[in-house]
Formats: C-alpha cells, structure tokens, sequence
C-alpha cells in the first residue's frame, strides 16, 4: 500500500507525540530521593515506630540558621523543645585496652555537657571523656556531627544517656537531628527514652546563674 507524503507526515508526527508522552510518563513516575530513603526512615520502619510517635518532618528552606534559636523560629516551636544528640569518647587508661567505648548524649540544644556527671555515670574519670571527633562521630553512629539523631545509631545502638530536663518541658514533641539538614525529627516526648533504651540522668552543665540563686536559697533558708 502507497501511502502518500502527507500521510507519512503525519505518522511521524503522532508517533513523536507518542514518544514524548511515554518519556513524561516515565519522568512522573521516576521514584525520587525522599526521606522515606534516609537510613533513619528505613529504622523507624524497620522498628515499626508509629508516627505518632516520631517522625521526619522538612525543615524550612528560608529558615535563618542551623543554630537552636532560627530552628525554633523556623519550626515554630519554643527553644526548649530543640535537642540535641553528641557523641562522646570515653578512653580507657592503658595504653593496650582498645579502641574508645562511644556513648551518645541527648540534652537540650540550649544546654552544654558536663563531663565530669558523664564520667561518673561512665564509671571513669574526667580526663577520660571527651567529644567525640568529627570523623569518630560518623564511625560511630553513622551520622555527622550536627545532624546526629538521639536514636537509629548504626552499625550498632549507643548507650545513651537523656538529660532529665528534657522531660520536664510542658511540651509534647521535641525535635532534633534526623541525619539530614534538610529535615528534623519529630519526636513524642514522652516515647524518647523508650526510642533510645536511654538512661535519664543529670547531665547538663550548671549554669553560673543557677548556682547563685542556689546560694540565695541556702543563705535564705
């Protein structure tokens, strides 16, 4: 069969509406990168976690900073509810023994550590804690310092201490590290300990001020 010039014009120009139609299908259904492909996601699944109890939210692409006060702005949230996850490196004190025991800390991202409670509660000395370095702290847990989550430490658990404080915010999420910039973990306050197996303890360093109204109490009483 002869099929005129025109005719064969005009299958070619349906048969490139066809291609580009296939190629936009494919572009739709292309899976993309997504926090549901982040390894915390993939161990909130694997641990059957409900998102009522903790879950990945997005951060706010204009938010100001990674520091506590412009992630309370962007999230809208009060400053007391930002924590945050440090590794740190308890030592041992032969120059034989192995490697560093790493132990992960989750206190409010307001607050700084106090080493010698860490130490005590490590059953070591002072000198023997520190902060874990930036490369140790992925070797440990799998994430880079400032995005550390409290909980889904790989290729295996912390033992984690919380800081009590922590509990006592009139509030119920806190949010902190998820493993991604882009994201926060959005967690039930009530479910951290449980997320983390953590052991609540008094963790934070003393601030001046509280000492002094400390005194002001005893001196008062």
């Amino acid at each position: 069969v002869r099929v005129s010039p025109r005719e064969r014009a005009r299958q070619r120009l349906g048969q490139r509406a066809r291609d580009q139609r296939v190629v936009h299908a494919r572009v739709v259904v292309e899976p993309s990168s997504s926090s549901s492909s982040s390894p915390l996601a993939s161990w909130l699944r694997a641990n059957d976690v409900s998102p009522d109890a903790a879950s990945l939210v997005p951060r706010p692409p204009d938010a100001a900073g990674n520091d506590v006060a412009s992630s309370a702005v962007a999230l809208g949230v009060d400053a007391s509810q930002i924590i945050k996850s440090l590794v740190f490196a308890v030592e041992h004190g032969d120059r034989d023994a192995p490697a560093p025991v790493f132990v992960c800390v989750v206190t409010n991202g307001l607050e700084r550590v106090d080493a010698k409670k860490l130490a005590r509660l490590c059953g070591t000395s002072n000198k023997r804690v520190r902060l874990a370095t930036a490369e140790e702290t992925t070797a440990a847990c799998g994430f880079s310092p400032g995005v550390v989550p409290p909980f889904g430490h790989a290729p295996r658990r912390l033992r984690t201490f919380v800081d009590a404080e922590i509990l006592e915010i009139p509030h119920a999420h806190v949010y902190g590290g998820s493993g991604d910039a882009s994201r926060e973990m959005k967690v039930a306050t009530r479910e951290l300990v449980g997320l983390t197996r953590g052991e609540v303890a008094d963790v934070k360093r003393r601030r001046a001020a509280d000492d002094e109204e400390t005194t002001t109490t005893t001196t008062n009483a």
